[in-house]
């Protein structure tokens, strides 16, 4: 069934009426993708649901979120250092303050995250802010904001899982990742840690625990008094206990078997003089840990030593088995799909390579990647004689990613 661009610009909405839940209309690149008349047609009850189950989880179960707005919004073209997956801001419309949620489809089409779940974690922003009041939320701490998003969202062992996986070649990952509640720099490397605090008030007193701190917080009192109230611990001494039962949960994911033979593997691996035993060592770790952190990078990089030993069909396969399975928890899909499409281009498979590309630079705007990716997508057009797509490939890569390398690249390929 074909489905048309203008199907999907219909708002979508809960309620006509003013202040009801609504769907924002949809006209960006995925807008021609039957799959986004599917999902533009769930939303609606997914935000219902999601502020029913959120409500419940945070013991606001009377929360108002009558005046939620969902929209979903393209991330340009370009890496950037920041990956924002989705965010939520008061906004005045008409005299009226609605928390509006944006998201980026990426992470739905690429496969790359869990869409059900950012609205979720979006969902327990915008609740929190109607219960706290817009002043008292800006007054409260991100350790608290984010770590109540990331519990109540269900996100928290998945987030753990990722960060340890991107940290794993420091001295020590744990530490890395408990720099303090109240760090003056707070990053997305800090949710795992607010996350924990969170739990930790939950391990010590339970869901009501919990429930008590958030509406502590709704009746105007500061995080830090409230932490004391729920807890009956003065902030420092909270603090502190927080940290050693953060340290404990994360040493325990982070395993001492699971590192030692993750480091073992890629020691063989970055040694680049034996890739079969690499592969070898890599394969036994992912088969050994599949739901660990070390298990889900160990395919990936099995996949990469296949490739560097020059077994490009194997090679391929593997990374696409990694993109369709525990790619979305290492922060490494859009490698992936590059090296597929490299992989192609070995195989001589040009129409899968520019595809693959095509897919990288459409689903992962925001890695560096992207740009090579169109930019190798026109070369191998050019390559097989197909001329006029490779020229309208170049001159959109002049006109999209001005100032970068690449556009560089594509303008000395036109001036020819």
């Amino acid at each position: 069934m074909h489905v048309s661009a203008a199907s999907v610009l219909v708002v979508l909405a809960v309620a006509s009426a003013a202040g009801a839940q609504e769907v924002r209309p949809y006209a960006g690149k995925y807008a021609g993708d039957p799959e986004t008349a599917r999902l533009m047609a769930r939303l609606p009850a997914l935000m219902k649901e999601s502020a029913r189950a959120m409500g419940e989880r945070l013991g606001l179960a009377d929360a108002d979120a009558s005046n939620v707005v969902l929209e979903l919004v393209d991330l340009p073209l370009g890496p950037r250092k920041d990956i924002q997956l989705g965010g939520t801001a008061t906004r005045q419309v008409d005299g009226h303050s609605v928390q509006w949620i944006t998201l980026n489809p990426e992470s739905h089409f690429s496969g790359n995250g869990d869409l059900d779940v950012e609205v979720a974690h979006e969902m327990t922003h915008a609740l929190l802010r109607n219960a706290l009041g817009d002043a008292a939320h800006r007054a409260l701490p991100k350790w608290a904001r984010e770590g109540l998003a990331v519990w109540s969202a269900g996100q928290g062992p998945g987030r753990i899982a990722y960060w340890l996986g991107l940290f794993w070649e420091k001295p020590d990952p744990v530490a890395a990742l408990l720099n303090g509640l109240d760090n003056a720099t707070h990053a997305i490397s800090d949710y795992p840690e607010d996350y924990l605090a969170i739990a930790f008030i939950e391990s010590a007193h339970g869901i009501e625990g919990v429930h008590q701190f958030v509406k502590r917080l709704a009746a105007g009192k500061p995080a830090t008094e409230a932490v004391a109230e729920v807890t009956g611990q003065p902030w420092a001494e909270f603090e502190k206990d927080a940290r050693t039962f953060s340290e404990a949960r994360l040493r325990e994911a982070l395993g001492d078997a699971e590192s030692a033979a993750w480091r073992r593997s890629m020691a063989t691996y970055r040694a680049g003089k034996d890739y079969e035993a690499a592969q070898r060592a890599l394969f036994a770790v992912a088969a050994r840990f599949p739901d660990s952190w070390a298990g889900a990078l160990a395919l990936y990089y099995f996949g990469r030593a296949l490739q560097l030993g020059g077994n490009f069909a194997d090679a391929r396969d593997a990374l696409v088995v990694f993109a369709g399975s525990t790619g979305s928890r290492t922060g490494l899909m859009d490698d992936a799909i590059w090296n597929i499409a490299l992989c192609e281009e070995k195989l001589g498979r040009t129409g899968a390579a520019v595809e693959t590309c095509d897919r990288l630079a459409r689903d992962f705007s925001f890695s560096p990647q992207a740009p090579m990716a169109l930019l190798k997508a026109a070369g191998i057009c050019d390559a097989s004689g197909r001329a006029d797509e490779a020229k309208a490939r170049y001159e959109r890569i002049v006109k999209d990613l001005a100032g970068t390398k690449e556009a560089e690249e594509a303008k000395k390929k036109l001036e020819r």
